[in-house]
């Protein structure tokens, strides 16, 4: 596979909507806020001595529980689609999957690792994307 040099001119249109990696962000979210809910129901249930129904509050924990898990599983399969509409694009805001296309960085819409390059680090992110500010900066 043939790697094209990166350049920091390089400017993709972006779908419509919010992007893959926002989607994704949104998504680890909601099942980020499953954890204290559940730890929420399991210390009310032990301190109760009995299961949830029994509590109009543990009730409430044990609905908002089973909307989390619901909603993640949308957020899932909405983040997918997208993910997978972009690589449809040409490109990507994932940073660690679909090497074979662009990455592009959200906030500039600039093409920040060029398809076949391995995943960037932290470092090798920040300065690509320092210059492609200085890029924008000079135009």
């Amino acid at each position: 596979m043939v790697v094209d040099h990166w350049t920091p001119g390089t400017k993709v249109a972006l779908l419509p909507g919010p992007t893959g990696l926002k989607l994704a962000k949104i998504e680890m979210g909601i099942i980020l806020a499953l954890f204290p809910l559940l730890a929420i129901l399991v210390a009310g249930m032990a301190i109760a001595g009995e299961g949830y129904a029994s509590s109009p509050f543990l009730t409430l924990i044990m609905v908002l529980v089973a909307g989390d898990i619901v909603s993640s599983s949308i957020a899932s399969a909405r983040c997918n689609r997208k993910l997978r509409a972009e690589v449809r694009a040409g490109y990507t805001t994932s940073a660690r999957r679909f090497n074979e296309v662009d990455q592009v960085d959200v906030h500039t819409g600039y093409v920040i690792r060029v398809a076949g390059e391995p995943p960037l680090t932290r470092g090798q992110y920040d300065e690509r994307a320092e210059r492609i500010r200085d890029h924008i900066k000079e135009m």
